[in-house]
């Protein structure tokens, strides 16, 4: 429910941005640990989210500013949800249906 009114997803790093990105919603992310930082410079890396650094950096003008110019730009946004769209496979079930039969 909570993701169904969601126009931009701020999280701090573990599922949240990739269940963002599945349900298509634009999303950040301030990591809060090493290895959530990792983790979303990859999925920034792909235009997954939008990394907003580590928690241990956080500069609240910086995250502020960064937040306001990727919510106010059409392409960031654009790029993102193409890039979710690229990522998800939408032809499961005619491979599932393609394995079934072969049997």
């Amino acid at each position: 429910r909570a993701y169904a009114a969601a126009d931009l997803v701020v999280s701090g790093g573990g599922l949240v941005k990739y269940e963002s990105a599945y349900c298509g919603i634009a999303n950040a992310c301030l990591s809060l640990t090493p290895l959530q930082e990792d983790d979303t410079q990859a999925m920034a890396a792909r235009e997954l989210t939008l990394d907003l650094g580590p928690l241990h950096r956080f500069d609240r003008a910086r995250v502020r500013d960064a937040l306001s110019a990727f919510a106010r730009n059409p392409g960031a946004l654009a790029a993102q949800h193409q890039a979710f769209a690229h990522m998800l496979e939408t032809d499961s079930p005619r491979r599932l249906a393609d394995a079934i039969l072969s049997l």
